[in-house]
């Protein structure tokens, strides 16, 4: 019983990519059958957008990082384990929740923020379906967003939101967080 469509199918039906590549790697061990369907690759565009949120919330980082030991070898070992794909993704997944409510109290330092986005980098050398923030953000853009966040602090919203439209118009969506406004560059699909 073959249950995968052709990989067109999802495609035309406005899957990324980088969900359905995810959805055959993590969505079963490789040994097991695994069930393609579309809450799969619902699933599957959710845990990638969590990457890729979890990557922007990071920030820019120094490069040269390690990552945190204590994920590294849980990640190494569940793929040493037979390849067990599903379980390291587990692991990574564990380690974004509990490294989460440290980006929102600000009390991630800049070297475990750095640590962190080794790891993610780590782990994309397998499953290769996280898009990373640019390490720098060109000097127009950091200017621009500077502007907006005087605008929002001096409560001038219709300022604010014109900014917010210039970047997005040039594929560069913000998130504003706790600590502060981030820029990333749109990825094509």
């Amino acid at each position: 019983r073959n249950n995968i469509p052709p990989l067109h199918a999802p495609l035309e039906e406005g899957h990324p990519p980088r969900a359905i590549r995810y959805a055959l790697l993590a969505g079963a061990h490789y040994r097991s059958q695994l069930a393609f369907s579309p809450e799969l690759l619902k699933g599957a565009e959710s845990a990638v957008k969590r990457l890729d949120e979890f990557a922007i919330r990071l920030g820019p980082t120094e490069d040269g990082a390690q990552p945190p030991l204590d994920v590294r070898t849980r990640w190494d070992a569940a793929l040493d384990d037979d390849l067990n794909v599903p379980a390291a993704v587990g692991h990574l997944f564990e380690f974004i929740k509990g490294f989460n409510p440290r980006i929102e109290a600000a009390d991630a330092s800049p070297e475990d923020r750095a640590a962190a986005m080794a790891m993610l980098r780590h782990a994309n050398r397998i499953l290769d379906v996280m898009e990373f923030p640019p390490t720098s953000v060109d000097a127009e853009v950091e200017r621009l967003i500077g502007q907006r966040e005087r605008a929002r602090q001096a409560r001038d919203f219709r300022r604010s939101d014109e900014i917010r439209a210039v970047l997005m118009a040039v594929g560069i969506p913000l998130d504003d967080l706790q600590d502060g406004t981030r820029g990333r560059r749109m990825r094509d699909e």
